[in-house]
């Protein structure tokens, strides 16, 4: 394009030169002058032309080579995208595979959770019909009360026949459980609950069914504290309570929540209302107080033992020390013995020893001593 502009320019201003030419041959004709002229603008136009296609074709060559170079490029980046995808596409394919295969494996094992949580809930829904049944029966709703507290017992480390009995009369009342405390104290506890109301309040529809149930579960409760006081539960051997277990927490919530006052009510009549949890505090109290007691009878035995270890004691040291002063007499004897004694006894057996060794034939004759001279000189002096 530059060299078209280039080319044109100079054509253009060849032909004004051609005309300025002319315009100054005055003298030539002017048909002649239009001749020059027109043949000037052809040949500068040729030329032009000429030109202009040379550079258009080597522009429009280095312009085809360069686009195969860029198709050329991009066919290689568009090869390798296309690898690269396809490596991606079979990554996908492979982790969909591995996703299919555990999916299936999870829905097997969910379709093997189901089935069991299916029998699970038969199993409890059996359970339940066979509880509801039982605790319609006031004797089988006992002998659950007992099983009840039974457990909370044995959770809470108590052994019968060491810290509780079952079922032992008191006077013309047979107690459900009997508790052995410090000091030889007891107290009671009956498992018997009035549910009748209850159960029915729970099965009924409709509610004006329920509350009168409710109420008259209520009364029920009460009436059955009260008959609590009238037995033979209460003695001197025991403390001033009795108590009740109530071997549901639900149920024992819903007796304080429909009647506020009932705590108060069973307290003035010396009873206390427990739920396994409650009894599990109160005969976690009744243990330390046992123990504590077991201890404190234990330091006094304790404290006998010690003045007893102490009188024998002060007896022991006498001893030892009269020990002592007999031992050191008999040291002393015993220095006297193997020093001074020794020494005595060695004189006569050395002079024994000086006489057993023989005298010279030229010595004067000794004179004769009699018997008492040579006992003499053979003790030495005392």
């Amino acid at each position: 394009m530059v060299y078209f502009l280039i080319g044109f320019v100079c054509g253009s201003g060849l032909a004004i030169l051609g005309a300025w030419v002319v315009g100054r041959q005055v003298t030539k004709s002017e048909t002649q002058m239009k001749q020059a002229f027109r043949e000037l603008s052809q040949t500068s136009l040729q030329d032009t032309q000429d030109q202009f296609f040379k550079l258009a074709n080597e522009q429009f060559g280095l312009q085809s080579k360069q686009h195969e170079q860029g198709l050329s490029h991009k066919k290689d980046l568009i090869d390798q995208t296309l690898t690269t995808v396809k490596k991606e596409i079979e990554h996908v394919r492979h982790g969909l595979q591995t996703i299919e295969s555990n999916h299936q494996k999870r829905f097997g094992e969910m379709a093997g959770y189901m089935s069991q949580h299916h029998q699970s809930t038969q199993q409890l829904m059996k359970t339940t019909a066979d509880l509801k049944e039982a605790l319609a029966n006031s004797k089988t709703r006992g002998l659950w009360g007992e099983r009840m507290a039974e457990d909370v017992l044995r959770f809470s480390g108590f052994i019968e026949g060491i810290n509780y009995v079952k079922q032992t009369a008191m006077g013309q009342n047979i107690p459900d459980f009997t508790f052995f405390l410090p000091k030889d104290k007891k107290v009671n506890m009956d498992v018997k609950f009035p549910l009748n109301h209850y159960m029915t309040y729970l099965n009924s529809s409709n509610e004006a069914d329920k509350d009168v149930h409710k109420k008259q579960f209520i009364k029920d409760v009460r009436h059955h504290i009260k008959s609590i006081t009238l037995r033979d539960y209460i003695t001197s051997d025991t403390l001033d309570y009795v108590m009740i277990f109530i071997p549901n927490e639900q149920i024992y919530q819903f007796m304080h929540d429909h009647d506020p006052e009932l705590i108060d009510f069973s307290l003035k009549q010396k009873v206390v209302l427990c739920s396994p949890i409650t009894l599990y505090a109160m005969l976690a109290v009744m243990r330390q107080a046992v123990d504590h007691f077991a201890i404190e009878n234990k330091a006094k035995d304790m404290m006998l033992i010690l003045e007893t270890f102490q009188t024998q004691w002060e007896k022991y040291k006498d001893s030892m020390e009269k020990m002592g002063k007999k031992l050191d007499d008999a040291q002393s004897t015993y220095q006297q013995l193997v020093s001074t004694r020794t020494n005595q006894l060695e004189r006569p057996l050395k002079k024994i020893e000086a006489l057993k060794q023989p005298t010279q034939t030229t010595s004067l004759p000794t004179p004769i001593r009699t018997i008492d001279d040579v006992v003499g000189s053979v003790s030495g002096p005392s």
